[in-house]
């Protein structure tokens, strides 16, 4: 039984691990800029800024990334009465000079174009949460009580919303920008958490507070402020930012299940500590991983960590309702259960673009669902152990009923945006004539063969 166990166990981390293996790159449009906030240079303002002297007819730029240190830029000018297209192939150190020199011209200028804000208000309300909780830890970390912790705390949230809000009045915000900053602030406190635990185990008596809450305060402002800065370098989409996050943060559970699961003995604190921090790495990069694919949006990574903590809940109250006795089984079962969602989840939305909006209904279904389960038990003066599994039951009902709704919408939506049809024209330019066999004259441009090259990118 004990290594039935363990092989459950280990099926759970391959069936996590395996969404990794099935990636593909993506043309993807990216900025031209530091700041994120420019994405096309048109006639304008290539002359405002001076750009691209070489080239004769300019009308606009724009910049794909076609691999991990691979770009094109691709430059559209009309020299005279056609309409060309040059391609640029850059590396990452070109991309990084362009950008730098275009936005220190537009600062030397003054040029102003659209920003991005998108994701201020998450922005705003990640680093106010987060700044009360590193209020109260600083307090802690410096020794105060009462009214001084208070203080602090209260001060922490308001300078959160307020610095932040200064700064970005003139600065491009996304919405992966800000999901990044609260993950890397949760994340971070959960990591303090488990090297406390790394480093004294079951000691109680070393228990230091003031140490504690100053390296949960470091951790926390560190892993936010490196959130931020990844998302905001890479230009990561919000599905690849949620997608890092939920996965990550799921990686903490599935540690600690699987430290339950394969210690036969009590489970230790160290072990629990090890196994759950090295699980949140494990998830972040496997996130992280299946985001770059550019397939997921918001809405797909909120139906994905839905199908795993709802698939692991049904699982929770049938083997409790069953009386199930033991801690390594269940916990085993529970937690496989969970990374069988979330591989389940991930079908669910191949081929799908559920909106932020879907994706949230989808979720009050589930709770929808769960207040019908719990209606019905108690209509029928069912035990506790029958409400968990109506209750369960019915939140999955809530959720397959809502998901049919969106789910053609959503599959249309991804049809569409993956069936454009990129077209390149090139025509073979009139040449002057050169000697040919026999003496005669011959045309090179008559030489030339395809005179009309037709790519077509889907």
């Amino acid at each position: 039984m004990a290594r039935l166990s363990r092989l459950i166990g280990l099926l759970a981390v391959v069936v996590l691990l395996a969404p990794a293996t099935d990636l593909y790159a993506q043309e993807q449009q990216v900025p031209l800029d530091q700041d994120s906030t420019l994405y096309v240079v048109d006639a304008d303002l290539r002359q405002d800024l001076t750009l691209f002297p070489d080239v004769r007819g300019f009308q606009e730029a724009v910049l794909y990334r076609i691999g991990d240190d691979e770009y094109e830029l691709v430059i559209q000018y009309r020299p005279d009465t056609r309409t060309l297209r040059e391609r640029r192939t850059l590396t990452d150190a070109e991309v990084q000079t362009l950008r730098t020199r275009i936005t220190r011209q537009l600062a030397d200028t003054g040029t102003v174009v659209n920003l991005n804000q998108e994701g201020r208000y998450g922005l705003l309300a990640s680093t106010t949460l987060l700044s009360l909780s590193e209020g109260a830890l600083l307090g802690a970390a410096l020794g105060l009580e009462g009214d001084g912790v208070g203080t602090m705390t209260l001060l922490g949230g308001a300078t959160g919303f307020f610095a932040p809000l200064l700064l970005t009045r003139n600065a491009s915000v996304t919405e992966a920008e800000a999901d990044m900053t609260f993950y890397g602030g949760i994340q971070g406190y959960a990591h303090a958490a488990q090297l406390y635990a790394l480093v004294n185990g079951d000691d109680d008596d070393t228990f230091d507070d003031q140490g504690t809450a100053a390296l949960a305060a470091v951790l926390g402002a560190g892993e936010s402020a490196l959130g931020y800065t990844l998302a905001r370098r890479n230009n990561w989409s919000g599905g690849h930012a949620e997608m890092t996050s939920f996965t990550g943060l799921a990686g903490n559970l599935i540690g600690l299940g699987l430290a339950q699961g394969l210690t036969e003995d009590e489970v230790g604190v160290r072990g629990a500590a090890a196994l759950s921090f090295a699980g949140s790495i494990a998830g972040g990069v496997i996130g992280h991983r299946m985001g770059r694919s550019d397939t997921y949006t918001q809405g797909d990574a909120r139906i994905y960590l839905l199908s795993g903590v709802q698939t692991a809940n049904l699982v929770g109250s049938v083997l409790a309702a069953a009386g199930v006795e033991g801690e390594q089984g269940p916990a085993l079962t529970v937690t496989g259960a969970g990374v069988a969602g979330l591989a389940g989840g991930r079908l669910l939305v191949r081929d799908r673009d559920f909106t932020k909006s879907e994706a949230n209904i989808v979720a009050l279904g589930n709770f929808a669902g769960s207040l019908l389960g719990g209606g019905l038990a108690a209509a029928s003066d069912a035990e506790d152990s029958t409400v968990a599994v109506l209750q369960a039951l019915g939140s999955l009902a809530g959720s397959a009923i809502s998901y049919g709704v969106f789910a053609k919408d959503a599959q249309r939506r991804a049809q569409s945006g993956t069936a454009s049809v990129d077209l390149d024209l090139n025509v073979t330019p009139s040449m002057a004539t050169v000697p040919g066999p026999d003496g005669r004259r011959v045309r090179l441009s008559d030489s030339v063969v395809p005179k009309v090259t037709l790519t077509a990118r889907f």
